[in-house]
């Protein structure tokens, strides 16, 4: 895989004096390089490619393969369900590869199709994911042959030369953005027993320090919570149409701070945006003023979590998307969801990702030695400070 990355046209400007980017290769040129190290791979495998316009896509054996073979660490992996790789798959293309005359499905990897705005450019991209492969075939090294595949079928699909990856550790080429990852522990006692929680230190100085919220008084009296699951207010038990004027609202505001708040953030529709109500892994936080108006909102993605060592399921509440009416407002919203989450008992940890620009010593949350990395295939741009970068993958 580092061999991979030394000769990719992935560049990161770090002497400009401005903010830019830039194709490097014409889709042309880029083409006729994926093809060649296609051909001179030492090892090939055939394979399928599902998309849009395929009548049955086999999601359950997808779901099922990705669960026991997109490992997070030797610890742990993530549980994501049938629904959640549905929403993802929307504009997406996926490779299942196979060794030659056989049909046993060995790997997997995605190319969802999306538009990005990059200082104000909009830009057709690629994102790569889920990119997995079973154990007894890591150690060839196919993970170079089946994104310079995704790559190509992106080309031929698409007609898009660029892509852009999520890795958790560095690798050769430049990134040209980097986050830390942040956890706020809910479920202490079910995180303590199965040692997610250091136990060098009593529980009780986790019960002390955890169940405290960090917001003002002030804040949680001139605010009101609004939470919505699969279309459905938590409280009055209401149904939203896709087409009800809240979620339009919602969508309008997630847009409108998106533009000119980030310098780097995917452009969702607004069937995109309905699809994340369709979906009930994604939870959406509302926070109203005492003149039930909109100020503050969270998207949170559920993602399930299996601790390989004590065989438990633990869940986790990503931070995925949001917007607020003033940057003042962050840390106390942060702390009155949490909150909210602790007390109606919704997952047992969340996540937040730095792409805020505040002091997190202020959160009640722990950092973690865990990063995330941003790169782009086929795209020279100068780097992107965290809290201007508002990619989030699954």
């Amino acid at each position: 895989m580092e061999n991979f990355w030394d000769n990719k046209p992935v560049n990161v400007i770090t002497t400009s004096p401005i903010k830019r980017n830039k194709q490097i290769l014409p889709i042309e040129d880029a083409f006729i390089n994926i093809n060649r190290e296609i051909e001179n791979s030492r090892v090939k495998l055939d394979y399928v490619v599902y998309n849009e316009s395929t009548t049955e896509v086999p999601y359950e054996n997808i779901t099922n393969f990705i669960n026991k073979n997109y490992i997070v660490n030797e610890y742990r992996n993530s549980i994501y369900t049938i629904e959640l790789i549905k929403f993802y798959s929307k504009d997406c293309l996926i490779i299942e590869f196979y060794p030659p005359n056989k049909k046993t499905a060995v790997g997997y990897v995605f190319g969802r199709r999306h538009k990005i705005s990059i200082f104000d450019n909009i830009i057709d991209t690629l994102e790569v994911n889920f990119l997995c492969i079973i154990p007894s075939l890591r150690s060839m090294n196919l993970a170079t042959y089946m994104i310079n595949v995704i790559s190509r079928e992106c080309v031929i699909n698409y007609n898009i030369p660029t892509a852009h990856y999520t890795v958790g550790k560095e690798i050769r080429s430049p990134f040209f953005s980097e986050k830390k990852i942040y956890r706020r522990f809910i479920n202490i006692l079910k995180l303590y027993d199965i040692k997610y929680i250091n136990t060098a230190y009593n529980i009780s100085l986790y019960m002390n320090k955890l169940t405290r919220f960090l917001y003002t008084k002030d804040f949680n009296n001139l605010h009101s919570m609004q939470y919505i699951n699969n279309n459905v207010d938590f409280f009055s038990k209401e149904k939203f149409d896709n087409n009800s004027d809240l979620i339009k609202e919602l969508y309008d505001k997630l847009i409108n701070y998106n533009k000119k708040t980030y310098d780097i953030f995917e452009c969702i529709t607004f069937e995109n945006y309905i699809d994340t109500h369709n979906c009930k892994d994604f939870h959406h936080f509302i926070i109203r003023n005492n003149d039930n108006k909109i100020l503050n909102y969270f998207l949170i993605l559920n993602i399930e979590t299996h601790n390989k060592t004590y065989k438990r399921n633990y869940t986790n509440g990503y931070f995925y998307n949001m917007f607020f009416n003033s940057a003042d407002d962050i840390i106390n919203s942060i702390e009155l969801v949490n909150e909210f989450i602790y007390s109606y008992k919704l997952f047992d940890m969340t996540t937040i990702i730095d792409i805020f620009d505040i002091d997190y010593r202020l959160l009640n949350i722990y950092e973690t030695d865990e990063t995330l990395k941003y790169y782009f295939f086929n795209m020279m741009i100068t780097p992107i400070m965290n809290h201007k970068n508002n990619l989030f993958t699954i």
